[in-house]
């Protein structure tokens, strides 16, 4: 059962958001997808996900796919109502697909817990990640992913947020990390998470935190938000000096910057996202995705299109575009490499559906 104080916050959040939008800076602000009615598509969830395996060539995985799904749809935030909420996520370099489900902190990481005895998860690795999210309050909101791929074994992440803590009153990424047991405490890994906030403040802002497990290996992952109209990779900003830490190849950097302006610019929201996945080992951080909200997808092909490189293929968003019935993303992640650019340019969209369908 979610706990009304999860819901009290949630309603206080919208409320305060949208009578004072100006209170709150550029730290958050109510999307569109927030103001606007959901989209629950004409078949169930059953057909839906049937339709989802077909296209992504995912008949090996339809038992994960449903194993998953009848788990979470359960214990998700709507489930009392009778509704469940899912983020869907495709990339354009790969078939497959992700569903992510939301609730109330302590209920989901509870359920992460069973959940991962259930699918046999080492029960040491397992416990370290929900101790990571369990350093947030229990009615703080929670999030729980599984991305599914042809012949790849199922990628499970959870993350806790900031979300329903507009003002981001309680501490940032590194403040997390040293609330976590002393067993389970990295001094190294905490100084160089605190090194990435300093990177970044004033001007971005923690919005979530939490993990993937992937293969057995545990993965941190921070995401950090800003809402503001200036463009977010002018020279000598913040997030442009991030990403110049990669140490790209000037032309690589250049192309990066170009993308993701290009894309910035086609969204109806003025908000960008980083996340960074940092290794508790490992100076470099795994990966950096830069992150726009409410994206037309034409804009996403033109992009790819343009790159002139076969591995950016535009045919790649028609699967998204397909499945969620618009052209508009709710979210669009460009992830960047020493490299520059990958291939690998991920679209999420959300629908509404009834529990059981």
């Amino acid at each position: 059962m979610i706990p009304i104080s999860f819901w009290r916050r949630y309603i206080a959040r919208y409320a305060t958001m949208a009578a004072v939008p100006e209170l709150f800076g550029p730290r958050d602000r109510l999307s569109y997808y927030e103001r606007a009615p959901l989209w629950r598509p004409e078949q169930g969830l059953s057909a839906f996900v049937a339709e989802l395996v077909r296209d992504q060539q995912l008949a090996e995985a339809a038992p994960r796919i449903s194993a998953f799904l009848e788990f979470w749809m359960a214990r998700q935030a709507l489930a009392a109502r009778g509704s469940g909420l899912i983020e869907f996520s495709f990339t354009t370099n790969k078939p497959g697909f992700g569903a992510m489900l939301y609730g109330d902190n302590r209920g989901m990481v509870r359920a992460f817990r069973e959940w991962c005895r259930i699918g046999g998860f080492p029960g040491d690795v397992a416990s370290r990640g929900a101790a990571l999210c369990e350093t947030f309050d229990g009615a703080a909101l929670s999030m729980v992913r599984a991305e599914f791929r042809p012949g790849s074994p199922t990628r499970t992440s959870l993350t806790s947020s900031w979300f329903l803590d507009p003002l981001r009153r309680s501490g940032g990424f590194a403040s997390r990390l040293e609330r976590l047991p002393l067993a389970d405490q990295n001094p190294a890994f905490v100084a160089r998470v605190r090194a990435l906030e300093a990177g970044l403040a004033p001007d971005y802002f923690p919005l979530f935190l939490g993990f993937s497990f992937d293969g057995g290996v545990l993965k941190p992952k921070m995401y950090f938000v800003r809402h503001a109209k200036e463009p977010p990779l002018a020279p000598g900003s913040c997030a442009a000096r991030l990403i110049e830490g990669l140490q790209m190849d000037p032309g690589r950097l250049a192309e990066a910057r170009d993308a993701f302006r290009r894309l910035w610019e086609a969204s109806s929201e003025p908000v960008t996202q980083i996340l960074v996945e940092l290794s508790e080992h490992e100076a470099q951080p795994l990966r950096m995705n830069l992150i726009t909200g409410g994206t037309r997808t034409g804009a996403v092909k033109d992009v790819l299109r343009e790159l002139g490189d076969p591995r950016f293929d535009p045919r790649g968003v028609l699967p998204f575009e397909r499945a969620m019935q618009t052209g508009r993303a709710k979210y669009v992640a460009l992830r960047l490499t020493p490299a520059g650019l990958s291939p690998r340019v991920k679209l999420y969209g959300q629908a509404c559906f009834a529990v059981g369908s």
